[in-house]
């Protein structure tokens, strides 16, 4: 079955005097502009067919990218592959392309996509906010930084806690949180010093780990990576060998049904799932953080 992906757009301004507009305003003015376009690390995406729901709330559309191929074709007739005729294509499989959905809500901005072997959740967020800060730019949008954020529960990273206990590095990789008026100490700091993202680093040992697994502390400090506004990264060693934990590669999921290549169903599908995740999460707010 099919994997949809959840992450999160934040509008980051390193200006404080600045106030961006409506989020949904925004966006609505990226579906209508034809700009969503991007090439990121030699491939052009298109992020296309956007649409607004019937609620209002929701900006549904496709994101792909295209490539030269060549198809040969099967000579049945001499029952050969080497007489058969050379077809020269541009386009995209079912591979290339994958449905996504957008919480416009301004305390909310949770995105689903699918997966597929060559869009895979990393690639999805970086070709998506390069497609969106294209157009913010060609349509001279306030100056800001779109960024699709990883988001994960915080489960997720106790369950590994659970099974490796002998952590003896966590570096945490702070963001400025959006909108602004939303201000701890941290960003308060990075604020002051231009700053917009700040990195720390915690460290044990093998006789002294890190005490993190079913610690609040440790709980409180990881809050914001729900949010995207934090990433982790963890360190256990075990018998001489080292294991990692990155948040952005433990990104919240969930399994849709097969859709193959109707993309109209896929989209109704990856919306759906954004429906009920949207639900579940609610409202962001950022509490402050030591």
């Amino acid at each position: 079955m099919p994997t949809v992906d959840f992450c999160r757009v934040s509008r980051r301004v390193g200006d404080q005097s600045l106030q961006p507009r409506p989020f949904m305003d925004d966006v609505s003015a990226l579906k209508d502009s034809g700009l969503t376009y991007a090439t990121v690390k030699g491939t052009r995406y298109l992020a296309a067919d956007l649409q607004i729901d019937s609620t209002g709330n929701f900006l549904t559309g496709l994101l792909g990218f295209a490539e030269d191929d060549v198809l040969r074709q099967f000579d049945s007739h001499s029952f050969s592959w080497l007489k058969g005729e050379v077809e020269s294509i541009y386009g995209a499989t079912r591979q290339m392309v994958v449905p996504f959905a957008l919480d416009m809500r301004e305390k909310r901005r949770w995105v689903a996509h699918a997966t597929t072997a060559r869009i895979k959740s990393r690639v999805f967020r970086q070709a998506f906010a390069a497609t969106l800060n294209h157009a913010v730019g060609e349509l001279g949008l306030l100056p800001s930084e779109w960024e699709v954020d990883p988001v994960m529960s915080l489960a997720t990273v106790e369950d590994w806690l659970g099974q490796n206990k002998q952590v003896v590095s966590f570096k945490r990789v702070i963001r400025l949180t959006n909108p602004l008026s939303d201000v701890d100490e941290a960003r308060r700091k990075m604020r002051r010093l231009n700053g917009r993202v700040e990195e720390r680093v915690m460290r044990g040992t093998v006789k002294e780990p890190l005490q993190l697994h079913n610690n609040p502390a440790f709980a409180e400090e990881i809050g914001p990576v729900a949010t995207g506004d934090m990433e982790i990264e963890l360190r256990a060693k075990s018998g001489g060998t080292s294991q990692w934990f990155k948040s952005e590669d433990h990104t919240d999921h969930t399994s849709i049904p097969e859709y193959g290549h109707n993309l109209d169903q896929g989209v109704a599908l990856v919306l759906d799932a954004l429906v009920r995740f949207s639900d579940r999460r609610g409202d962001v707010s950022h509490e402050p953080m030591t």
